[in-house]
């Protein structure tokens, strides 16, 4: 499974890693960085996608205090190939 969602907060965090405590499945929580500029770029260049997410939220939500982030960090700022790679790396798939 994988859960999209921005994770801003440490309970928002805890939450979900609570989630899949009780469900029972282990889970590997990865937290994608990319640069503000290339966040702000890729967002406006949606198109008939299901955020309504617009540059505007994206420039918010880095002004949100996220505290410490102890999931793996994962650099999302080269493209999607790139990213997927390194995300499989880190699963080890």
């Amino acid at each position: 499974v994988i859960v999209d969602a921005v994770f801003a907060s440490a309970e928002e965090r805890a939450a979900i890693q609570e989630i899949s405590k009780r469900a029972g499945v282990s889970a590997n929580f990865l937290w994608l960085d990319a640069p503000a500029d290339t966040l702000q770029s890729r967002v406006s260049a949606r198109i008939g996608d299901a955020s309504d997410a617009d540059a505007a939220v994206v420039r918010q939500q880095l002004t949100y205090e996220t505290g410490p982030i102890d999931w793996v960090r994962v650099d999302a700022g080269k493209g999607p190939t790139q990213t997927l790679t390194a995300a499989k790396s880190i699963l080890g798939i």
